[in-house]
């Protein structure tokens, strides 16, 4: 457990932790930041951070317009049609590291499309885009998930 982000354990139906075979739950700041996200989208965080290997943390999730806004002025995000405004995506990081390292986020975002997978819930890695590579990012597929 972090002493900068305490830890608070996913419950399962019959009441007991699931912590991943690493040991990893989701913190608080993650549960936080999924408020509003929608539910498939939960499930497959849910269920990734019982299969990662390497520990993260969710930094965010459904986005204002104003926080978008934001983001397309500074270069973040090259969109306003961005998934986060109907709460079809999230973003993480490399815990406790912070450093967004391409292949440790490729090896979080293995856990997020084997959850995907094992929820057949399409996914989207922004890792594996070719016009703008944003490793931090999962979101729903907009073809059965629509806007």
């Amino acid at each position: 457990m972090s002493e900068k982000d305490p830890i608070m354990p996913i419950l399962m139906s019959d009441g007991e932790d699931s912590p991943s075979k690493e040991g990893f739950v989701l913190s608080n700041r993650s549960i936080k930041a999924m408020k509003d996200i929608h539910p498939d989208l939960r499930k497959v965080v849910e269920l990734a951070i019982t299969l990662t290997t390497h520990d993260f943390v969710i930094t965010q999730g459904r986005r204002t317009i104003q926080q978008q806004r934001e983001y397309v002025n500074e270069g973040k995000s090259q969109t306003m049609h961005s998934r986060h405004l109907v709460g079809c995506a999230v973003d993480y990081v490399d815990y406790p590291e912070f450093s967004y390292d391409l292949k440790t986020m490729g090896v979080i975002a293995q856990a997020f499309k084997e959850a995907a997978k094992q929820l057949n819930i399409p996914i989207h890695w922004g890792g594996d885009w070719k016009h703008f590579v944003d490793s931090s990012h999962i979101e729903l597929d907009s073809d059965k998930y629509p806007d």
